[in-house]
């Protein structure tokens, strides 16, 4: 396994590992319903309300009605909490690891930067696209190979562990890796899912259930799996809502007339950049100057046709509003069980620091 691929599967994996302290996503049970990241909306008390009638909370920051249930439930315990927790568990990882003979510095707790450049320019408006597409190849090929690799651009890394990983040839730099987070997945598996791991193996997985497993994960509970799985489900054939079908085609019909034909979605567009950065990334190499420079060209004008085609045909904004319709309408026929589920969760979470 080559030593690229060992730091891709390091950086989605720690990526996951500091979802999982921060409770934006820990069971793939709950992937696609469950919370998208935000800490901050307020704690309330489950409703009482017998009939199930009282409002769900508001929506906010773009969240849907169930992200903003996930949110109360995991915000429990504040970013003092969170911060307490992701401690405890990353001083049982050192002790771990230099008991199974590595070196390892508990590593701080740390949310994702945006990867949008610094601008005054709002993501998504034609101004951005003008002046930065998509901000995906429109900076230096330097930066985008450290970013692949899990480094700042400025060359900063906050994982303290990362120098020592990368002065490991092989297979040593696996063997560290297995220890840390359990067996790693084949390359194959890690070109498909670069987050594909075992949640329980390794010294993550002994220490997080040293400090959290007392209580039983309620999203690994019998009681919840059937309750878990419909929520999964819950926008599966979304795409095929006829709102959502009529807006996508016009955004679609009006990419075709500014040149760029047989685009879906945004994602689609966005996907054609990345396509051709991917060969050069997967190796970490430094994406060539004159290749960034024709990209970043085609990149601006993609991105300024699709905002453009966005402001009068908003499919996204559509899409947005039958999910929520769905999240709003299982809400109310499942109150009793996603509350039950909501009072666990806070239970447990609780429980990690005590």
């Amino acid at each position: 396994m080559t030593t690229s691929t060992v730091h891709r599967f390091v950086t989605a994996t720690v990526a996951v590992g500091t979802a999982l302290t921060l409770a934006a996503c820990t069971s793939e049970g709950a992937d696609e319903v469950g919370p998208t990241g935000g800490s901050e909306a307020s704690t309330t008390a489950p409703s009482d309300d017998p009939e199930g009638t009282e409002p769900s909370p508001p929506v906010a920051d773009g969240l849907g009605p169930l992200d903003a249930l996930w949110d109360e439930a995991f915000a429990v315990l504040g970013a003092d909490g969170d911060s307490a927790v992701h401690d405890r568990i990353e001083h049982l990882v050192a002790e771990c690891m230099r008991a199974e003979g590595w070196e390892y510095t508990p590593a701080p707790l740390e949310t994702a930067a945006p990867r949008a450049p610094q601008s005054d320019l709002e993501w998504g408006t034609v101004a951005f696209g003008e002046a930065h597409g998509y901000a995906i190849s429109t900076g230096d090929g330097e930066a985008l190979r450290l970013e692949a690799m899990g480094v700042a651009p400025d060359g900063e890394t906050t994982d303290p562990n990362f120098d020592y990983l990368m002065s490991l040839p092989e297979p040593a730099a696996t063997e560290y890796v297995e220890a840390q987070w359990g067996k790693m997945p084949t390359s194959e598996e890690i070109e498909a899912d670069p987050s594909a791991r075992d949640p329980e193996g390794g010294c993550q997985g002994k220490a997080r259930r040293a400090v959290e497993g007392s209580t039983g994960d309620p999203l690994e509970d019998e009681k919840y799996s059937g309750l878990l799985t419909e929520m999964s489900q819950l926008h599966d054939g979304v795409d095929g809502e006829p709102r959502i079908v009529a807006a996508r085609a016009a955004w679609s019909d009006c990419m075709t007339g500014a040149g760029f034909a047989e685009l879906t979605d945004s994602d689609a567009a966005q996907d054609l950049i990345w396509a051709e950065l991917d060969p050069y990334l997967v190796d970490g190499q430094t994406v060539p100057a004159d290749v960034l420079a024709e990209l970043a060209t085609k990149e601006r004008a993609l991105a300024v046709a699709d905002f453009t085609c966005r402001e009068s045909n908003d499919y996204l904004q559509v899409e947005l509003e039958v999910r929520n319709e769905r999240e709003q309408e299982f809400i109310e026929s499942h109150r009793t069980e996603v509350e039950d589920l909501l009072t666990a969760i806070s239970e447990h979470r609780k429980a990690a620091l005590s």
